[in-house]
C-alpha cells in the first residue's frame, strides 16, 4: 500500500477533503492532508511534514501531492524527497482521484507516481469552438 500526503493551501486542502468524501463516501486511511496556512513560518510547516511523515507506518512509499510547483507546500516538500518519498506538483482532480482510488493497491512507488502523473495530463483537454 503506497500513502498519499495531500500537502496544499488551506482551502485548497479542505476542497480536497470534501471530494474525498464526495467520490469516496469516506477519508480512506492512506490518505493524509496537510494544509499549510499563511501565516506559518517555513519551520513550522518543515516540522508539520516530518510530523505527518513519521506517523505513516506499514506503507510500499509515500506519495506527495501539492497543488503549485514553487509555491511552499512543494517547497517544504522536497527536502523529504528518497528512495521511499515522492512528490508530485500541479495536483488536480483526475489525478487526486487516480491516486486515491488506486494507492491501497499499490505497490511500486515509482510506477504508481508515473501513472498518477499520467491520469493528471491525461484529464487536461481543450475543446475548441467553430471557426470564426
Amino acid at each position: 500500500m503506497i500513502h498519499l500526503v495531500v500537502i496544499t493551501h488551506e482551502v485548497l486542502n479542505t476542497a480536497y477533503q470534501m471530494a474525498t468524501r464526495h467520490f469516496f463516501n469516506e477519508l480512506p486511511h492512506w490518505v493524509h492532508f496537510l494544509s499549510i496556512r499563511h501565516d506559518e513560518s517555513p519551520e513550522q510547516m518543515t516540522t508539520r511534514i516530518q510530523e505527518q511523515l513519521n506517523q505513516i507506518e506499514n506503507a510500499d512509499g509515500t506519495l506527495i501531492l501539492t497543488d503549485v510547483f514553487g509555491a511552499t507546500p512543494s517547497n517544504q516538500a522536497q527536502q523529504f524527497l528518497d528512495c521511499n518519498i515522492f512528490l508530485i506538483t500541479g495536483l488536480n482532480v483526475p489525478m487526486f482521484v487516480k491516486a486515491v482510488q488506486y494507492a491501497h493497491d499499490r505497490s511500486d512507488l515509482s510506477a504508481f507516481a508515473k501513472e498518477v502523473r499520467k491520469s493528471a495530463i491525461e484529464g487536461i483537454l481543450l475543446f475548441e469552438g467553430k471557426p470564426c
